[in-house]
């Protein structure tokens, strides 16, 4: 059986930087990975400025993730640089996808290692023209600065490069303020990073660079032009400012010919902004500038409908261009169009050949054509790249199996398991193969261990071994292992069936034997009684039980147990709750809730169902219904008299659905909980910390633009809201369905105050 990889949510954030001139050559400088990030940001940025000379623009450490821009991904985007694991980038193929996916000439990443001796930077490097190095240089502990002298003194031999020898330190006052304004900035914290530069600035510590960065930061929140680094300014404009046509016209001011993602940029901000013939005019520049480009304009075309035939696609996916092989894998996955995938992906996999990322979609892509021999190949590259993978050890053992290799894909299981005991793929699939040959002893302990860990039995693990019955009829050891499975499911009838045939065939030995046996006599013997023990039951507003009466709008849930007098409770079970009035009508009901139940156990306390009672529910007394149903099993229904009085209070909804609101400085509650405050108290004290907080909201937050503040700064946002503000938003969050998250306060209101302070 086949095990799924993690989905990886594809997302592009927009909080990253450029930095550029007009200029005949771009060298795209990566953050580099360290156990310190600002040393690793700070060593990138150094090497960046050392490159500074004469025809050639290096793009610092803020900006060069942003030169990937994102291409239209179903309702989306996506962003080739996702696909890479944390750290991911610091390799040969990361630095490949970089150049590739910004159209820069030369793409460097790197990360810095600490060492016995000091210092160590591994470089990867990737230029347009397909050459390519890895090398490493050395410094002092004291001398961080030294890994970008001696790694633009390879870049300059290597690549024919100019350079500035004079590179400033790493350490000291000055860097330390630059490389947190570079944090502040990359998570759009634009206020508070010009605070950091400015007190740089009048302490003497600002260098050349962080000069720059001040003079973009001032001119972005003043709305104003930037020339000379047009790309940094464009980016910057994204977290400060909500106006499109303003975005969209600073990325369109970047000169294409430095950077073509600018026109990648235009074009998706068109697109979000509803102009179509924009964005269709701007990808198609892109097109025209570079093969990303071009796989960007065949997604927008493909998520207009424009798409339809598929020889575009299937010439990309023949071009070495790794950015754009990626779109186009994913294109043709949405096309269902698995030849033009598999181009996509061999092509991919020749020009990336360190990355397990195209041998892992190949491998799924055999599965779904039913190519055993080519999943084989692509996971025995894959696993030489990533040989802890515990996935690709699952998935190789069932493509050997396919080939009919069994003891090789025994092998690979088992080395599944042994890289992760709780990869249960791999045991229903060691499982598998020793029950088709007979080996019953060892086959039940795997599926013990598999069910253990996916107790609802997953149906394609009962399909494997129906399918091998049907080769192998006369092995009385897979009808063993499908009874076994039959009643891990809760499916009495066809197990005890499943054993008789076992029977039938001779059985396996005294001990399994007079286990069948068992087994059909408990699987045909009436089922023995659910029961709910009373006495155990609690109802609980939040996580704490509910004193006296409920009020309307509370989120009440309920913790009890469920017992039985017989061997075992079921595997699964199902629980549903509602709220009767005395007329008996349900009032609220939350639907169902399926509990998975460990092996063996007689007695399972369930705490995760809940009801929320409506706002407007009249004052009187009501009655809880719990029920717990199995197969062919109900519990007698559980009722509870719950007196419901007063009126609903937004600070106990909150609580009860295990939202908090903090303090920004050392995340307190600012909500009580002994006693839980009114609504109005709760506003009082909330206004209060808005008034603590208005002068760091001054220079870190903009301008409102819309809604009942609109014109308003950030100290007076803070300074003028009243009480009924609070209770808007408060209400807001009621009505967003916020729950189980610990928010802060100012910067929640301060979120929902710049995106029009709606009301519910």
């Amino acid at each position: 059986m086949l095990a799924s990889p993690m989905v990886r949510t594809l997302a592009v954030l927009l909080t990253t930087l450029a930095l550029a001139t007009a200029a005949a050559q771009t060298i795209a400088v990566h953050p580099f990975t360290a156990n310190d990030n600002a040393t690793g940001v700070l060593v990138a940025e150094r090497l960046a400025r050392s490159l500074d000379v004469g025809s050639q623009t290096p793009v610092g450490p803020a900006a060069a993730p942003s030169l990937v821009a994102p291409f239209p991904y179903q309702d989306g985007y996506a962003s080739p640089l996702a696909l890479l694991p944390d750290g991911a980038i610091a390799t040969p193929h990361g630095a490949r996808l970089l150049q590739t996916g910004s159209g820069t000439d030369i793409a460097l990443t790197g990360a810095i290692n600490s060492t016995e001796g000091g210092l160590q930077l591994t470089l990867y490097a990737q230029h347009q023209d397909g050459r390519s190095f890895t090398a490493t240089v050395r410094a002092p502990l004291d001398r961080p600065e030294r890994l970008a002298s001696d790694a633009a003194r390879v870049l300059a031999a290597t690549f024919g490069l100019e350079r500035d020898a004079l590179v400033p330190p790493v350490t000291g006052a000055g860097p330390s303020a630059l490389a947190r304004a570079i944090a502040l900035l990359g998570n759009g914290l634009i206020g508070d990073a010009e605070r950091e530069l400015l007190a740089a600035q009048e302490a003497g510590l600002l260098d050349a660079s962080g000069e720059r960065y001040l003079r973009v930061v001032q001119a972005v929140r003043a709305g104003e032009a930037f020339a000379e680094a047009p790309m940094l300014a464009a980016v910057l404009s994204l977290g400060s400012s909500s106006d499109p046509e303003r975005n969209i016209n600073r990325f369109a001011a970047v000169d294409p010919a430095v950077h073509p993602s600018a026109l990648l940029w235009v074009a998706a901000l068109a697109r979000d902004d509803g102009q179509t013939d924009r964005a269709t005019e701007a990808y198609a520049a892109a097109a025209d500038a570079f093969a990303y480009g071009r796989a960007a304009e065949l997604a927008f075309l493909q998520g207009q409908g424009d798409l339809r035939d598929a020889a575009p696609l299937q010439q990309q996916a023949g071009v070495p261009n790794a950015a754009s092989l990626v779109v186009v894998t994913f294109l043709a996955d949405l096309r269902d169009d698995t030849t033009v995938e598999r181009t996509a992906l061999e092509t991919l996999s020749r020009e990336l050949p360190t990355f397990t990322w195209p041998f892992e979609r190949l491998s799924f892509l055999a599965f779904d054509i039913e190519d055993p021999d080519l999943a084989v190949r692509a996971l025995e590259i894959a696993l030489d790249l990533d040989p802890e993978s515990s996935l690709y050890w699952t998935n190789l053992g069932w493509a050997r199996y396919l080939q009919g290799r069994f003891d090789a894909s025994r092998e690979a299981s088992a080395r599944a398991l042994e890289v992760d005991d709780a990869a249960y793929i791999a045991a229903f699939n060691l499982g598998l193969v020793d029950a088709r040959f007979g080996r019953l002893a060892s086959a039940m302990d795997a599926y013990a261990q598999a069910v253990a860990l996916d107790p609802e039995v997953d149906d394609e693990a009962l399909q494997d071994v129906l399918n091998a019955i049907e080769e192998e009829p006369r092995q009385p050891a897979l009808r063993f292992a499908l009874g076994t499975l039959y009643a891990a499911e809760g499916r009495r009838a066809e197990a005890a069936s499943a054993f008789e045939a076992f029977l039938e065939l001779g059985g396996y030995n005294d001990d399994f034997d007079a286990q069948a046996e068992a087994r059909i006599a408990a699987l045909t013997a009436p089922l023995p009684p659910l029961e709910i023990a009373g006495e155990r039951f609690d109802l609980l507003l939040g996580r704490s039980p509910l004193e006296g009466d409920a009020q309307p709008g509370d989120p009440l849930t309920f913790r009890f147990e469920v017992i039985t007098p017989g061997e075992s409770l079921p595997r699964n079970l199902e629980i549903a709750a509602a709220l009767v009035n005395q007329a008996g009508e349900t009032v609220a009901a939350p639907g169902s809730l399926p509990v998975d139940v460990p092996p063996d156990a007689i007695g399972y306390v369930i705490d995760g169902l809940g009801l929320e009672l409506p706002r407007d529910l009249p004052a009187g007394s009501y009655t809880l219904q719990v029920d717990v149903t199995a197969p062919n099993q109900t519990a007698p229904t559980l009722e509870r008299t719950v007196e419901v009085s007063g009126a609903a209070s937004v600070p106990r909804i909150l609580l009860g659905r295990g939202l908090d609101l903090v303090r920004l400085n050392d995340r307190r509650s600012l909500i009580a909980r002994d006693p839980i405050p009114t609504g109005e108290a709760l506003a009082s004290r909330l206004v209060g910390v808005l008034r603590d907080q208005a002068d760091l909201a001054e220079g870190s937050l903009p301008t409102v633009e819309v809604g009942r503040f609109e014109g308003l700064s950030g100290g007076e946002l803070f300074r003028s809201s009243t009480p009924q503000d609070v209770r808007d938003f408060l209400e807001a969050l009621v009505a967003q369905g916020v729950s189980d998250s610990e928010l802060v306060f100012v910067e929640s209101y301060a979120e929902w105050a710049l995106g029009g302070a709606v009301a519910p």
